[in-house]
Protein backbone atom coordinates (compact mmCIF):
# COMPACT_ATOMS: atom_id res chain seq x y z
CA UNK A 1 0.00 0.00 0.00
CA UNK A 2 1.42 3.29 -0.89
CA UNK A 3 -1.01 5.85 0.95
CA UNK A 4 0.75 8.51 2.77
CA UNK A 5 4.12 7.63 0.75
CA UNK A 6 5.62 11.32 -0.79
CA UNK A 7 6.47 10.44 -4.35
CA UNK A 8 10.17 11.94 -5.52
CA UNK A 9 10.73 12.49 -9.05
CA UNK A 10 13.22 10.08 -10.85
CA UNK A 11 14.37 9.89 -14.03
CA UNK A 12 14.22 7.08 -15.67
CA UNK A 13 15.90 5.41 -18.75
CA UNK A 14 15.35 2.36 -20.82
CA UNK A 15 18.21 0.47 -22.36
CA UNK A 16 18.35 -3.06 -24.21
CA UNK A 17 19.82 -4.44 -21.07
CA UNK A 18 18.57 -2.34 -18.18
CA UNK A 19 16.10 0.33 -16.74
CA UNK A 20 18.29 3.60 -15.12
CA UNK A 21 17.21 5.40 -12.56
CA UNK A 22 18.29 8.84 -11.17
CA UNK A 23 17.69 11.79 -9.71
CA UNK A 24 15.53 14.35 -11.78
CA UNK A 25 17.35 17.64 -9.74
CA UNK A 26 20.98 16.17 -10.41
CA UNK A 27 22.09 17.95 -13.86
CA UNK A 28 24.67 15.33 -14.92
CA UNK A 29 21.97 12.51 -14.33
CA UNK A 30 24.23 10.45 -12.30
CA UNK A 31 23.03 7.03 -12.10
CA UNK A 32 22.31 5.54 -8.53
CA UNK A 33 20.19 2.20 -9.30
CA UNK A 34 19.67 0.08 -12.06
CA UNK A 35 17.32 -2.63 -12.68
CA UNK A 36 18.48 -6.00 -15.11
CA UNK A 37 16.06 -6.42 -17.96
CA UNK A 38 16.14 -10.12 -17.46
CA UNK A 39 15.62 -9.58 -14.06
CA UNK A 40 12.12 -7.93 -13.82
CA UNK A 41 9.27 -10.54 -13.64
CA UNK A 42 5.79 -8.46 -14.77
CA UNK A 43 5.38 -4.38 -14.45
CA UNK A 44 1.51 -4.08 -13.12
CA UNK A 45 -0.77 -0.77 -12.45
CA UNK A 46 -2.88 0.46 -9.64
CA UNK A 47 -4.71 3.35 -9.97
CA UNK A 48 -3.57 6.12 -7.62
CA UNK A 49 -5.94 5.99 -4.33
CA UNK A 50 -8.29 3.29 -6.02
CA UNK A 51 -9.00 2.45 -2.21
CA UNK A 52 -11.06 5.51 -1.67
CA UNK A 53 -12.70 7.14 -5.04
CA UNK A 54 -13.40 10.19 -3.71
CA UNK A 55 -9.47 10.70 -3.23
CA UNK A 56 -7.97 13.79 -5.71
CA UNK A 57 -6.13 12.46 -8.51
CA UNK A 58 -4.41 15.32 -9.69
CA UNK A 59 -0.75 15.45 -9.31
CA UNK A 60 0.74 16.94 -6.20
CA UNK A 61 4.67 17.93 -5.49
CA UNK A 62 6.49 20.33 -7.34
CA UNK A 63 6.81 18.17 -10.94
CA UNK A 64 4.71 19.09 -13.91
CA UNK A 65 3.25 17.13 -16.61
CA UNK A 66 4.03 18.50 -19.92
CA UNK A 67 0.20 20.16 -21.57
CA UNK A 68 -0.79 20.27 -18.07
CA UNK A 69 -3.10 22.74 -16.56
CA UNK A 70 -3.17 23.08 -12.63
CA UNK A 71 -7.03 23.27 -13.03
CA UNK A 72 -7.48 19.98 -14.60
CA UNK A 73 -7.12 16.91 -12.67
CA UNK A 74 -4.49 14.05 -14.32
CA UNK A 75 -5.00 10.53 -13.98
CA UNK A 76 -2.37 9.05 -12.40
CA UNK A 77 -1.46 5.31 -11.82
CA UNK A 78 1.36 3.65 -9.92
CA UNK A 79 3.40 1.83 -12.41
CA UNK A 80 4.92 -1.27 -10.08
CA UNK A 81 8.17 -2.86 -11.74
CA UNK A 82 8.84 -6.13 -9.96
CA UNK A 83 11.83 -8.08 -10.00
CA UNK A 84 13.29 -11.95 -9.78
CA UNK A 85 14.19 -12.77 -5.86
CA UNK A 86 17.17 -14.74 -7.71
CA UNK A 87 18.63 -11.29 -9.30
CA UNK A 88 20.29 -8.27 -8.92
CA UNK A 89 17.07 -7.11 -7.01
CA UNK A 90 16.27 -9.39 -4.96
CA UNK A 91 12.71 -9.24 -5.43
CA UNK A 92 12.12 -5.83 -4.50
CA UNK A 93 9.60 -3.62 -6.32
CA UNK A 94 10.08 -0.38 -7.16
CA UNK A 95 6.91 1.85 -7.24
CA UNK A 96 7.10 5.48 -9.42
CA UNK A 97 4.06 7.51 -10.17
CA UNK A 98 2.86 8.47 -13.76
CA UNK A 99 0.28 9.66 -16.19
CA UNK A 100 -2.33 7.21 -17.37
CA UNK A 101 -0.79 7.59 -21.00
CA UNK A 102 3.29 7.60 -20.27
CA UNK A 103 2.76 4.14 -18.08
CA UNK A 104 0.77 2.65 -21.23
CA UNK A 105 3.81 3.58 -23.23
CA UNK A 106 6.49 2.46 -20.38
CA UNK A 107 4.58 -1.05 -20.12
CA UNK A 108 4.75 -1.52 -23.81
CA UNK A 109 8.72 -0.71 -23.94
CA UNK A 110 9.57 -2.55 -21.14
CA UNK A 111 7.69 -5.60 -22.20
CA UNK A 112 9.32 -5.78 -25.24
CA UNK A 113 12.92 -4.37 -23.93
CA UNK A 114 12.51 -7.84 -20.93
CA UNK A 115 11.82 -9.90 -23.61
CA UNK A 116 14.56 -9.23 -25.93
CA UNK A 117 16.73 -9.11 -22.97
CA UNK A 118 15.52 -12.66 -21.72
CA UNK A 119 15.97 -13.91 -25.13
CA UNK A 120 19.74 -12.72 -25.45
CA UNK A 121 20.42 -14.40 -22.12
CA UNK A 122 19.30 -17.56 -22.65
CA UNK A 123 21.14 -17.46 -26.31
CA UNK A 124 24.17 -16.51 -24.15
CA UNK A 125 23.29 -19.51 -22.09
CA UNK A 126 22.84 -21.96 -24.51
CA UNK A 127 26.20 -20.82 -26.24
CA UNK A 128 28.31 -21.22 -23.07
CA UNK A 129 27.09 -24.29 -22.46
CA UNK A 130 27.10 -26.20 -25.65
CA UNK A 131 29.34 -24.00 -27.56
CA UNK A 132 29.41 -21.60 -30.60
CA UNK A 133 29.09 -24.24 -33.74
CA UNK A 134 26.33 -23.75 -35.57
CA UNK A 135 25.12 -27.84 -35.05
CA UNK A 136 26.25 -27.45 -31.40
CA UNK A 137 23.20 -24.99 -30.79
CA UNK A 138 21.04 -26.58 -33.41
CA UNK A 139 20.92 -30.10 -31.42
CA UNK A 140 20.45 -27.26 -27.93
CA UNK A 141 17.35 -25.97 -29.24
CA UNK A 142 16.42 -29.37 -30.60
CA UNK A 143 16.92 -30.95 -26.92
CA UNK A 144 15.02 -27.88 -25.54
CA UNK A 145 11.95 -28.17 -27.83
CA UNK A 146 11.70 -32.00 -26.59
CA UNK A 147 11.96 -30.91 -23.23
CA UNK A 148 9.26 -28.77 -23.70
CA UNK A 149 6.03 -28.67 -21.45
CA UNK A 150 3.97 -28.08 -25.07
CA UNK A 151 5.70 -30.54 -27.00
CA UNK A 152 4.53 -33.71 -23.95
CA UNK A 153 1.33 -32.43 -24.08
CA UNK A 154 1.77 -32.78 -28.53
CA UNK A 155 3.10 -36.14 -28.18
CA UNK A 156 0.59 -37.83 -25.83
CA UNK A 157 -2.50 -36.47 -27.73
CA UNK A 158 -0.74 -37.78 -31.05
CA UNK A 159 -0.45 -41.09 -28.48
CA UNK A 160 -3.88 -41.28 -27.64
CA UNK A 161 -5.51 -40.52 -31.15
CA UNK A 162 -3.14 -43.11 -32.65
CA UNK A 163 -4.75 -45.88 -30.09
CA UNK A 164 -8.16 -44.72 -30.90
CA UNK A 165 -7.45 -44.95 -34.54
CA UNK A 166 -6.14 -48.16 -33.75
CA UNK A 167 -8.79 -49.41 -32.46
CA UNK A 168 -11.32 -48.09 -35.08
CA UNK A 169 -9.51 -50.13 -37.45
CA UNK A 170 -9.92 -53.03 -35.56
CA UNK A 171 -13.37 -53.16 -35.57
CA UNK A 172 -13.84 -52.01 -38.63
CA UNK A 173 -11.58 -54.86 -40.05
CA UNK A 174 -13.26 -58.10 -40.47
CA UNK A 175 -11.29 -60.52 -38.68
CA UNK A 176 -8.64 -63.23 -39.92
CA UNK A 177 -10.58 -66.24 -41.53
CA UNK A 178 -13.90 -64.60 -42.05
CA UNK A 179 -15.25 -64.06 -45.44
Amino acid sequence: DTNGVSWEPRFLSLTDERLLISKIDDPKRRIFDFVNMKDIVECEFKQDNQDDPSADTSTKGSWSVPGHTPSMPIKMLEVIIRTTEEGRSCGRSYIYQSTYQDALDWEHAIDIAVEKAKSKDEENFLQKTYGHSALAMWRARTKKMFESLWFQYFAAVMIIVAFFIDVSEAQILPSNGSD
